[in-house]
C-alpha cells in the first residue's frame, strides 16, 4: 500500500516533468520545480464543476511563472490530446482492449486508427491556433518536429504504465483472493481515466471512471470486489494528490510572494 502511493506521488511528480516538456516543446522554458507544483494544484481543479477550472488554473499559474499566454494555451492543447491518445493506444493496444472491441466489430485494424487519430490531433490543434490566435509567439511552433511529437507521446505511454503499476500495487494488497495483474492493471486504469476525462457530466470522472474500472475488472475477479477497488482506488487518489496539492500550494504561494517583493523592490 506504502509503495503503490509512492508510485503515485511518483506519477504527480512525472507529470508535472511532462508540462515541462510540453511548454518546452513549444518554445518557452519553464523551471522544474514550478513545473511540478503548477501541475498538482491545477489538477485537483478538476474536482470543481464544469472542465475548465483546471485549465484555467494551469495558465494563470503558467503565465505568472513567466511563460507567455499562447505557448501556455498550445501547451495545454497538446498536453490534453496527447495523455488522452496515450491512454487511448495502451487500452486499444493491450490483450484486454482488443478483446473488448472485437466484440463490436471484426475489422480489428479499426482499433489502431483511433489512436492513430488522436496522436495527429496536437498537429491539427496547432494549425487551428495558428490561423485564430496568430501572433508572434507562433512562430515558435514551427520549430517543433515530428520527432519530438513522437517523444512526448512515448514519455506519455510511460506516464500512463507507471500509473497502472502503482494501481496494480494498490489493487492486489486489497484483494483477499486471487490478483489482478499487471498487463490487465495498466490498460483497465488507463481506460477508465480517460473515459472519466472525457465524460463532461460529472466533475473528474466522478462515479463514471468508478462504473468503468468496475466493469473491466469484473471480468476477472468478483463484482463486489471490483466495485471495492473502484471506490477505494478514487478514495486513495484523491487523498494522495489532496495532500501533494497542499504542500505545492504553499510552494506557489511562496514563489508568487516573493516574485511580488522583487517587483515591488525594482
Amino acid at each position: 500500500m506504502i509503495g503503490s502511493t509512492f508510485l503515485l506521488i511518483g506519477a504527480l511528480i512525472l507529470h508535472g516533468l511532462g508540462w515541462k516538456l510540453t511548454i518546452e516543446l513549444v518554445g518557452s522554458r519553464i523551471q522544474m520545480k514550478k513545473a511540478v507544483m503548477i501541475w498538482i494544484v491545477s489538477q485537483i481543479m478538476r474536482y470543481l464543476p464544469g472542465k475548465l477550472w483546471m485549465p484555467l488554473c494551469k495558465l494563470y499559474l503558467t503565465q505568472r511563472a513567466g511563460v507567455p499566454r499562447n505557448p501556455t494555451l498550445i501547451g495545454i492543447t497538446l498536453e490534453f490530446s496527447y495523455l488522452i491518445a496515450s491512454g487511448l493506444t495502451i487500452g486499444a493496444c493491450s490483450p484486454l482492449g482488443i478483446k473488448i472491441l472485437s466484440h463490436f466489430t471484426s475489422l480489428p485494424y479499426l482499433f489502431w486508427t483511433l489512436p492513430l487519430a488522436l496522436l495527429l490531433l496536437p498537429l491539427l490543434a496547432k494549425k487551428v491556433f495558428e490561423a485564430f490566435l496568430y501572433s508572434k509567439d507562433l512562430r515558435l511552433l514551427a520549430d517543433i518536429k515530428a520527432g519530438s511529437l513522437i517523444v512526448l507521446f512515448g514519455f506519455f505511454l510511460m506516464l500512463w504504465a507507471v500509473q497502472g503499476i502503482a494501481f496494480y500495487f494498490f489493487a492486489n494488497a486489497l484483494l483477499t483472493a486471487g490478483s489482478v495483474g499487471v498487463t490487465l492493471s495498466i490498460p483497465v486504469y488507463s481506460l477508465s481515466c480517460v473515459m472519466g476525462t472525457l465524460s463532461f457530466i460529472a466533475p473528474a470522472g466522478l462515479g463514471i471512471r468508478e462504473g468503468i474500472l468496475t466493469i473491466l475488472l469484473s471480468s476477472f475477479i468478483p463484482v463486489s470486489s471490483a466495485a471495492s477497488i473502484s471506490i477505494a482506488t478514487r478514495i486513495w487518489s484523491i487523498g494522495t494528490e489532496t495532500i501533494c496539492a497542499a504542500f505545492a500550494l504553499i510552494g506557489i504561494l511562496s514563489f508568487l510572494a516573493g516574485r511580488e517583493k522583487r517587483i515591488q523592490g525594482a
